[in-house]
């Protein structure tokens, strides 16, 4: 094979290779094609909202790019738009979130509030404070959030729960206050050798003390505790000891007869999950 051949051969396997990578990578051309498709789109869909590109991206296993599109200086009015990589727009994330009595916007500021209380739950409750020597846990805040219809319809969306109905895109809310009607905190301990209901409610006061410290409202609180695995390979084994309380309202926590109401949350919640008692003990 002379020269010249080889170098024909190679640059056949080159345009092939380009050719059958064309279809998952971006280039300027569709880069063009699909920004110029999706500022009109804007133009005709959303005229007069100030709606602008803010960034784009790429799903080369999906062969689309996704632009994000927001009002400049908006924490909460952006949304995506997904279009298809030569032009055609198939999922437009204001119209979708539309469908369900919803606006982006409010999703959006649902989240910033939901980011916001997590925050400020882990900051004031710093777990390790807590745990006894082997044992690790994690705390969450957060907020639940339901439109109105959902709250009506549906017999599993929790009282405390807040409406996206009633939220104002960019609204500086005041979160502490706002979890008093409606944050739940969660915190989880495994590992814990000291499986008691007396133990349990230590980590509840201990949790109202440091969010009252913190002027953190809470409307409930769910805590699991759950004892080292027993199995052989060190696995959790189904019937291995653990409590939990399942949402109890923050107006409820007193010294005055926790352990009791405690118990009773814990068998109240397996009741109602079909789940065998694992703790037996009185304490």
């Amino acid at each position: 094979m002379n020269k010249r051949t080889k170098k024909i051969l190679i640059i056949i396997s080159i345009i092939l290779i380009i050719y059958l990578l064309i279809p998952f990578c971006k280039n300027p051309v569709s880069d063009f094609i699909t920004r110029r498709e999706v500022e009109n789109y804007l133009q005709e869909n959303y005229p007069g909202m100030g709606y602008e590109i803010i960034s784009s991206g790429f799903n080369f296993l999906e062969s689309h790019y996704r632009y994000t599109v927001a009002i400049p200086g908006s924490k909460d009015d952006h949304f995506d738009i997904h279009i298809k990589k030569y032009g055609g727009i198939y999922l437009d994330g204001y119209k979708t979130a539309q469908k369900f009595n919803i606006y982006e916007a409010q999703i959006n500021a649902a989240q910033r509030l939901y980011t916001e209380y997590d925050r400020i739950v882990e900051s004031a409750l710093d777990i390790n404070e807590i745990l006894s020597d082997g044992s690790h846990g994690t705390v969450y805040g957060t907020f639940e959030f339901a439109t109105r219809k959902e709250y009506e319809e549906h017999n599993d969306i929790p009282v405390y729960a807040y409406f996206y109905d009633d939220l104002v895109a960019d609204k500086e809310y005041d979160v502490k206050e706002m979890g008093r009607d409606h944050g739940r905190v969660i915190i989880s301990v495994q590992h814990e050798e000291n499986i008691s209901y007396r133990r349990v409610a230590e980590i509840i006061l201990w949790a109202k003390e440091k969010l009252e410290d913190a002027d953190i409202g809470c409307y409930c609180i769910y805590v699991s505790i759950s004892s080292p695995p027993s199995g052989e390979d060190g696995s959790a084994q189904y019937m291995d000891p653990y409590i939990a309380v399942n949402d109890l309202p923050y107006t409820e926590i007193t010294e005055e007869n926790l352990v009791k109401k405690v118990e009773e949350n814990y068998k109240a919640y397996l009741e109602s999950t079909g789940d065998p008692l694992t703790y037996l003990g009185e304490e």
